[in-house]
């Protein structure tokens, strides 16, 4: 089960730990053989689904905060599209990015930047992008 955690936080600390706990505390008998899908439905229900009402702690309205409060809106948004797009983008000297790599919200993979984990990739998707820059 353990990998199947990771595979949805990517190792990140707060949101492993937050998992594990919410597996823990549900009522919901882990069915045999649906261990996948299981964990998928809780993380659904548990941390995506109107994540902005029980995102408690406070962890993922913190990186949209960092985001959307920043005097570099625009500038870290565009480049976290090209990150959520896997377009390539300059590393080593793109002013923008220690910025949006300090709010936890991408990593460095391989040589270049992806999106930190499938619950960021899915809460900070495409429509997401969209209202935040509109």
């Amino acid at each position: 089960m353990l990998k199947q955690v990771l595979s949805w936080t990517g190792g990140q600390p707060f949101l492993t730990q937050k998992l594990c706990q919410l597996m823990r505390d549900s009522e919901q008998p882990i069915p045999s053989n649906q261990e996948e899908q299981w964990l998928a439905n809780l993380v659904a229900e548990k941390i995506i689904q109107d994540w902005e009402m029980q995102d408690q702690p406070e962890h993922l309205k913190t990186i949209q905060d960092r985001l959307l409060q920043s005097p570099n809106r625009p500038h870290l948004l565009t480049l976290y599209r090209q990150i959520l797009h896997q377009e390539p983008i300059q590393i080593d000297d793109n002013p923008y990015l220690p910025e949006l790599f300090l709010s936890g919200l991408v990593v460095k993979r391989h040589g270049k930047m992806d999106v930190h984990n499938r619950i960021y990739q899915t809460i900070f998707n495409n429509d997401w992008l969209e209202r935040s820059l509109s």
